[in-house]
């Protein structure tokens, strides 16, 4: 009985799977000369993303001065196709920080909402001055698509210690679930670092726009003291899709 049990869950399961894939990513804008190169450790391809001082970003806003920094540095992939808001997504990876990530608002993942003319993030991680900080879109009112009052909340995780000065030359894996979007463009995003839940949250999900991963590192540039070289490796990242 117990062995029919299993076979019933575990089928239920497999046949919940839409795809399970390795996302494919190009270049969205061009990288700063050094910043990107391809690893290969155990047969398994990373990516290697370093950012020096006053490398800017070549997307169309990063020489301009906004968000309280005179330019930003970019390097950054994004995604092939997009994720489809009316599954629920697991999404997986792991980065190891070799230098760096001490300075502030350092992304380095994405979710980005994009139109044809701009795009704008509902879920972002990244270091701000060593310690983890997620930054999420929340949707204030969603009675009106036309009278959207958007609003982006920013969590600095100091509670879990979860500090890249901790972490150097160690993996930090990380797993993000996002549920379907309901028909006020909300969903519910669970972040798990370690196979430990850090962040259970409502985002808000741009409807009618393409969502994507985004895979960077993305800081505000200084014009005073120079930021420190940050240096990452990045695994493949994994998207799993349900019903």
């Amino acid at each position: 009985m117990k062995k029919i049990i299993l076979f019933i869950i575990t089928f239920f399961l497999f046949s919940q799977t839409v795809s399970a894939k390795v996302v494919s990513f190009y270049v969205s804008c061009k990288i700063p000369k050094g910043s990107l190169k391809t690893v290969k450790i155990d047969d398994i391809k990373y990516k290697k993303f370093s950012l020096k001082d006053k490398q800017k970003g070549n997307c169309s806003r990063d020489r301009m001065e906004r968000s309280g920094a005179p330019y930003w540095e970019r390097v950054e992939l994004l995604q092939r196709g997009k994720i489809n808001k009316k599954k629920i997504n697991e999404i997986t990876f792991k980065i190891k920080i070799l230098e760096g990530m001490v300075e502030d608002r350092e992304a380095f993942f994405q979710l980005e909402n994009l139109n044809d003319k701009r795009g704008y993030p509902s879920f972002t991680l990244k270091f701000d001055e060593t310690y983890l900080n997620i930054e999420y879109l929340k949707c204030i009112k969603c009675t009106s698509a036309e009278y959207l009052n958007l609003g982006v909340k920013s969590e600095q995780l100091r509670d879990f210690g979860i500090k890249s000065t901790n972490y150097y030359n160690k993996w930090i894996n990380f797993k993000i679930i996002m549920s379907k979007m309901d028909n006020k463009g909300m969903g519910n995003i669970k972040t798990f670092v370690d196979g430990k839940l850090i962040f259970d949250v409502e985002v808000f999900y741009i409807k009618n726009e393409r969502l994507k991963i985004k895979q960077d590192l993305y800081r505000p540039g200084k014009l005073s003291s120079p930021n420190k070289t940050t240096t990452i490796l990045y695994s493949p990242i994994e998207l799993n899709s349900y019903k």
